[in-house]
C-alpha cells in the first residue's frame, strides 16, 4: 500500500489506485446516508475527470502510469516530454471530460425529468450542480488546481508563439506555392523552346 493507495486494477496500461480513506468514506456513506448513490455518483465525477486527463496525456504521446483516486481529489500520473504547453493541454482534459458529463446530466434532466430520490434523479443531481461547482473551482488559477496549468495556454507569450508559428507556416506555404508556379512556368517554357 503506497502512500495509503491500494491498487484496484489497470486501465489502458495505467495502474488504478484507490486511497484507503476513500474506501472507508464510501463504506460509511453506504451505512449512514439515506441516499448513498449520491456519493457514488459524485465520486464518478472524479473518475471521469482523471480519465479525461489520461485521455489527453495518451493523445499527446505520454506514458500514463497511474490514476490515483482519493476522497476529494485525484491524480493522473504520466511521464514523457513534458513541455509547459503539453502539460496545459493535459490539464484541460479533466475539465473537458466534466463538461461532457455536465452536458449528459443536463440532457437527462431536461429530457427524462427523473424524480427526486430515484436512482436516476440522484445521479443527475450529483452530476449537475456539484459537477458545475467542482468544474469552476478546479479552473481557478491556483497551485494544486488544474487552472494553474490550463490557463497558461492563453498567456500572451503562448498566444504570440502560436500566432508566430501559424504565420510562419502560412508564409512557408505561400513560398511553396510560388516556387511550384515558377517551376510549372519553367517546364512550360522549356517544352516550347527550340534548341
Amino acid at each position: 500500500m503506497e502512500r495509503g493507495f491500494i491498487r484496484v486494477g489497470k486501465f489502458g496500461g495505467a495502474e488504478v489506485r484507490l486511497h484507503f480513506f476513500a474506501i472507508v468514506a464510501f463504506v460509511l456513506l453506504g451505512f449512514f446516508s439515506s441516499r448513498p448513490l449520491l456519493g457514488v455518483a459524485a465520486f464518478a465525477i472524479l473518475v471521469v475527470h482523471e480519465l479525461g486527463h489520461a485521455a489527453l496525456a495518451w493523445r499527446a504521446g505520454f506514458e500514463v502510469f497511474a490514476i490515483e483516486l482519493s476522497v476529494l481529489q485525484g491524480a493522473c500520473r504520466y511521464r514523457g516530454n513534458l513541455t509547459p504547453r503539453a502539460e496545459a493541454v493535459v490539464a484541460w482534459g479533466g475539465v473537458l471530460a466534466q463538461v461532457v458529463l455536465l452536458a449528459l446530466s443536463w440532457g437527462a434532466r431536461e429530457l427524462l425529468h427523473p424524480g427526486e430520490g430515484s436512482f436516476l434523479g440522484d445521479v443527475v443531481e450529483a452530476w449537475f450542480v456539484p459537477n458545475l461547482v467542482i468544474l469552476g473551482t478546479n479552473l481557478l488559477p491556483l497551485g494544486g488546481l488544474d487552472g494553474a496549468k490550463a490557463w497558461t495556454v492563453f498567456r500572451p507569450s503562448s498566444v504570440k508563439a502560436v500566432v508566430r508559428s501559424t504565420v510562419m507556416e502560412s508564409r512557408a506555404a505561400s513560398i511553396e506555392r510560388e516556387l511550384a508556379a515558377i517551376e510549372a512556368k519553367r517546364k512550360t517554357r522549356s517544352k516550347y523552346d527550340i534548341n
